[in-house]
């Protein structure tokens, strides 16, 4: 791992330790609008769940802070999908992993089913973020997609940050292990973080993919 990159990954765990929740709000609404970020959200929840087990955060704030950063950090991604149009996309969506096909289908499926597809797709790290995208992209009712967009981060961040909660010593270990082994440390916090996640993400890909190519 770069100098720089374990650098900036100590700074935001020490920015979540201090200050964390403007870091909290700031890293969430960055992650939603897809900016590439040194630590996976998950693990950012997880930290902020090792606060709340020692007193030094209140849950319903901190989900308060998660779920309106993450919520803002998509509209804005909506918005600037239903701006661009349908044209740029099918240009360049190839490099998002977005190809026609792809493409129809989510809008067939987002025109059908916004509320429970975009709530449930939340939790896959890979597919969350083309989401946004192709809402903007289909038009969907903005109140619509803000609804699911935020009963899915909420969903999210409730698992995240009990697990976190749940696992407090674990996660306390890997911030230790910061100090000595970034690497180390952000795998293993990201490790913790999807761990509850994945049983779920599993069974939405099967569900999902094959649609997808149909």
């Amino acid at each position: 791992m770069p100098d720089w990159f374990a650098g900036l990954a100590r700074d935001l765990l020490g920015a979540l330790e201090t200050q964390q929740l403007p870091a909290l709000g700031l890293y969430l609404t960055l992650e939603g609008t897809g900016v590439p970020l040194p630590i996976p959200a998950e693990a950012v929840m997880v930290v902020l769940g090792l606060q709340v087990a020692r007193g030094q955060a209140h849950t319903v704030v901190v989900m308060a802070i998660a779920v309106g950063a993450a919520v803002a950090g998509n509209a804005l991604l909506y918005g600037i999908a239903r701006r661009v149009g349908r044209p740029l996309l099918l240009r360049y969506g190839r490099r998002l992993r977005i190809g026609p096909e792809r493409l129809q289908w989510l809008e067939r499926t987002l025109a059908r089913r916004a509320l429970p597809f975009v709530a449930a797709v939340r939790v896959l790290p890979a597919v969350r973020i083309l989401i946004p995208v192709a809402a903007g992209v289909a038009r969907v009712d903005f109140r619509r997609f803000l609804v699911a967009a935020a009963v899915g981060n909420l969903a999210w961040g409730v698992l995240c940050l009990g697990l976190g909660w749940s696992l407090s010593d674990l996660a306390e270990s890997a911030l230790r292990a910061l100090v000595t082994s970034p690497p180390l440390a952000i795998g293993t916090a990201a490790f913790v973080g999807v761990l509850a996640l994945a049983s779920v993400a599993y069974w939405l890909r099967r569900r999902l993919v094959p649609r997808a190519r149909a």
